[in-house]
């Protein structure tokens, strides 16, 4: 397995991710209604990355931009999931795909749209 803890130290950038809300749910124990959470932001650290030539016209899951980006999140210590949204120098993206590394090391790789103007 490769470890790239010393490029994420290195090259990692702070970035915001939108975390949603609990559902609300009645609490088995004492039978009451527990309401639904509210979303939180949490500060997260990953490598930002611009989409290359490549990616820009041939991606399986659509027609990126140079507005969209890549991030690459270290999975030891943060998650994403598809649908997402992260705030990225004030411009907010959504979580469009993630392409997982875990057989070879401890990282993901998400591709991010931008929502916002």
């Amino acid at each position: 397995m490769f470890n790239f803890k010393r490029q994420f130290n290195r090259y990692g950038r702070t970035f915001t991710a939108v975390v949603e809300a609990t559902e609300g749910y009645y609490d088995s124990e004492t039978g009451e209604y527990v309401p639904p959470g509210e979303e939180t932001e949490e500060a997260m650290t990953g490598i930002i990355a611009q989409m290359n030539n490549d990616e820009l016209r041939y991606d399986e899951g659509g027609t990126y931009t140079f507005d969209d980006r890549k991030i690459l999140i270290d999975t030891d210590k943060y998650t994403l999931k598809r649908g997402q949204q992260v705030i990225i120098e004030g411009d907010t993206y959504q979580v469009d795909q993630i392409a997982p590394y875990g057989l070879y090391s401890h990282f993901m790789k998400a591709y991010v749209k931008r929502v916002s103007t």
